[in-house]
């Protein structure tokens, strides 16, 4: 795509036009290069929940608190994270500027309530962001590097390696950022939705390891002295955790080609995605648990159904490439 000043078709040349005009009327002059596609703010925001990421850190949580029927959860989560992206969708469209969250709150509200926003988004990037890669890193070196139970030495070197190379490549070409996690996208989708298939083809199968059949999906337990209404909202919260962030698209708005439309359709677009097929992988990891002494146990995290299936590495090597995109 092509910068603010550099010569393009008819269409892209009014679209930037309209881009620069919608800039110019909250009082800002487009200084920002507009090279970000539709697909690269989908892949923004995809990347940033990350299901590959989330279900691993988290599907044990729900496993536990509820049992393989918590996974049941899941798209109802994903239908109230669709009516948040709805509004912010329409945030998008009206208010489609950088720091989205810190605009719409200061415009919106006030300069204060503005400034607490963007408080909250820069200790996200300094603590959260970090806090995930360190996590995601023993898994990663895993299977990836083949190091396993890496210390927490290099496991902290390693995260750190990962963020350094993506602030510089950010900082050198956000263009050249955007192609990266637009092919790190691609293969977290594809390996997603191969390694749900493997895992439902290697139970249908009869993998030994397994002791129960597709009713399992419906099974229930309880910790002790909870009721079903604290059970049901624990096992809420792997969908919450893990589907959230899709508004890093409005964030570069003004990077975006056309961004009153391909915001949008961006979020919406990639909430959707990331509601089928984190379903779909939840239930290949729930069918190809091992067994009911793992859940028992509270040690059915996805590597023990990746590592259970008749010692094969094509689970694990899915799972690592479904993982590209954090």
């Amino acid at each position: 795509m092509s910068g603010p000043g550099e010569t393009s078709g008819p269409e892209e040349r009014k679209r930037l036009a309209e881009d620069e005009r919608t800039v110019g009327e909250f009082g800002y002059r487009q200084e920002l290069s507009r090279s970000l596609s539709w697909f690269s703010l989908f892949s923004v925001s995809f990347s940033i929940m990350s299901i590959a990421t989330g279900v691993f850190l988290n599907f044990t949580f729900g496993m536990t608190h509820l049992g393989p029927v918590s996974i049941w959860i899941w798209p109802m989560v994903g239908v109230g994270q669709l009516l948040v992206a709805l509004v912010i969708s329409e945030l998008g469209t009206r208010i489609p500027l950088a720091g989205a969250g810190y605009q719409w709150g200061a415009r919106l509200i006030g300069p204060g309530y503005g400034w607490f926003i963007g408080a909250l988004g820069i200790l996200y990037a300094a603590v959260g962001v970090p806090g995930i890669v360190y996590l995601a890193v023993a898994p990663l070196t895993e299977y990836v590097l083949g190091i396993d139970g890496a210390s927490p030495r290099m496991s902290l070197f390693i995260a750190l390696l990962v963020l350094t190379v993506a602030y510089l490549v950010n900082i050198v070409s956000v263009q050249l950022a955007a192609r990266i996690n637009n092919v790190a996208v691609l293969a977290e989708i594809l390996g997603t939705v191969v390694l749900a298939l493997l895992l439902f083809f290697l139970w249908v199968a009869g993998t030994e390891e397994s002791d129960h059949g597709i009713g399992y999906l419906t099974e229930h337990h309880l910790p002790p002295g909870h009721s079903y209404g604290y059970a049901i909202a624990l096992a809420s919260l792997v969908g919450v955790y893990t589907l959230a962030g899709f508004e890093a698209a409005a964030d570069v708005a003004e990077e975006a080609v056309d961004a009153k439309r391909s915001v949008p359709r961006a979020i919406l677009g990639s909430v959707v995605v990331s509601v089928v097929l984190g379903m779909l992988v939840l239930i290949g990891f729930t069918v190809a648990v091992p067994s009911d002494e793992v859940l028992a146990a509270g040690a059915c995290p996805p590597s023990s159904s990746t590592g259970s299936a008749k010692g094969s590495r094509g689970p694990s090597w899915a799972w690592s490439c479904s993982r590209c995109s954090r």
